[in-house]
């Protein structure tokens, strides 16, 4: 069973398919990895159906975490989750400055969306915005790239 979270997504509920009437073992919860993803309680008593809540803590990565259940027979079943963790790349690309004119207005568009991209991680935008940004560069860099490589390599 896996499951995929954004990188400061909270209280993700879990539920393992075909898990029924089953109670948590109190304190089973384990992560193998914490500083990419825990889990905790959700809700208690009979009839969380296995439920957990997942937390990631920022840091991209895989954790598995791994807790158990009881049913009313007192049988116990463990159950173990792998987390992957997915967060927007960290820094922020530098301006450039064309080799040749025929590649400044490429250049400008790119130096905008960096520009763009800086303010937002200052103001700790979300995920999904930054995400947004990224691409918009990645996009504008490989544009830059493409024109110097056919415009000005040719001189």
């Amino acid at each position: 069973m896996a499951v995929t979270l954004r990188c400061h997504e909270k209280d993700h509920t879990f539920r393992p398919p075909g898990v029924r009437d089953v109670d948590l073992v109190h304190g089973s919860i384990s992560s193998s990895d914490p500083s990419v993803a825990t889990g905790h309680e959700g809700r208690v008593g009979m009839g969380t159906d296995g439920a957990i809540a997942i937390d990631a803590q920022g840091i991209a990565g895989t954790a598995t975490i791994t807790y158990q259940v009881v049913d009313s027979n007192k049988s116990v079943t463990t159950i173990t989750v792998r987390v992957e963790v997915k967060c927007p790349p960290t820094g922020t690309p530098t301006h450039r400055t064309p080799a040749c004119p025929a590649c400044r207005a490429a250049a400008q568009k790119l130096n905008k969306a960096i520009d763009e991209l800086s303010k937002a991680q200052e103001r700790k935008a979300g995920d999904e915005t930054l995400d947004r940004l990224w691409e918009k560069v990645k996009k504008l860099t490989k544009d830059l790239d493409d024109c110097e490589n056919a415009k000005c390599a040719k001189g």
